[in-house]
């Protein structure tokens, strides 16, 4: 009796993608009132497995810088950018994704889904013993911490949207100049530059875009300015120790209470800019046969690195 020959095995480049890809062993933590505080995805691997938890709400959302910035216009050109589609704000001591604040002690819920099925139980948080502050100091630097945390993340989620924005009208630009298309046509686009423009450099100095990280040209917008008032609140950030420890100051809610009201302006424009001035925009865009802007509205990993 003959061997049947093997089959011959498929190119690399056959490979299915997908093929060694397994759902996620997802974990979730909720707080006391069933809200969701982090996700964190299990190993795969058979038998005994540990994950761990930092004590931290989830990551903020990560800016994803898409323009070309004026300084620097060859930017996507730099060995680190090139073909890339978005770069991280690169700043002393800022990576690209903040963490989360810590969760104040208390009873926290886990839950473990893998396959359709689930298991919950529930962990509970302590205070540190080592901590020199009182259970109510601890939670009121919690709960000062979540707020700009909260404020951090909303603000990073417009940048987002915004930079979509100025992305495309980036390649509006190109394609009008290529069609040699009239003169009012590139006007209102520049003109609408200039206001998306406006509304981002509330939340983030234009300096930043070029990617330079000893660049320190121009104060500090709101992204910044919150990120860092979250490290003098929380657990720290590069030189600054940070306070979870003690009560805010009350400097430190003072400046809250200014930067969330700096915030809330912003985010004013921000809607008057997407429900109103893009639209119109896009009308006039619609009457020349052209295509509109697509506010996009980015969705990141559940399950962040």
């Amino acid at each position: 009796m003959q061997k049947a020959a093997p089959e011959p095995k498929k190119p690399a480049g056959d490979a299915d993608p997908n093929a060694d890809e397994k759902p996620p062993v997802a974990i979730t933590i909720f707080d006391a009132s069933g809200a969701p505080v982090r996700a964190l995805r299990g190993t795969n691997e058979e038998g005994v497995n540990r994950v761990a938890w930092d004590l931290r709400w989830d990551p903020t959302e990560q800016v994803h810088l898409r323009s070309t910035p004026d300084g620097n216009p060859h930017v996507w050109e730099e060995k680190r950018f090139r073909g890339k589609e978005a770069r991280p704000v690169i700043y002393y001591g800022v990576d690209e994704r903040i963490e989360g604040p810590l969760v104040v002690p208390g009873t926290y819920t886990v839950k473990l889904e893998f396959e359709g099925k689930e298991h919950t139980t529930t962990v509970e948080v302590l205070k540190d013993p080592n901590s020199a502050g009182t259970p109510e100091d601890v939670a009121a630097s919690a709960q000062l911490s979540y707020a700009i945390y909260k404020d951090i993340d909303e603000t990073a989620r417009m940048i987002n949207q915004l930079e979509w924005t100025r992305r495309q009208l980036d390649e509006l630009k190109k394609m009008l100049e290529a069609q040699k298309a009239d003169k009012s046509l590139l006007s209102a686009r520049d003109e609408l530059e200039t206001k998306v423009r406006s509304v981002e450099d509330q939340l983030l100095q234009p300096s930043l875009a070029e990617e330079d990280q000893k660049s320190f040209r121009g104060p500090l917008k709101l992204y910044l300015k919150l990120v860092w008032l979250q490290a003098e609140v929380g657990t720290g950030r590069a030189d600054v120790s940070g306070g979870a420890d003690f009560a805010p100051t009350q400097a430190e809610k003072e400046v809250y209470a200014l930067l969330h009201g700096q915030l809330e302006q912003a985010r004013a424009d921000f809607r008057t800019l997407y429900d109103a001035t893009i639209p119109a925009f896009n009308e006039a865009m619609r009457s020349q046969g052209l295509l509109r802007l697509i506010p996009v509205r980015e969705v990141q990993p559940r399950f962040p690195r």
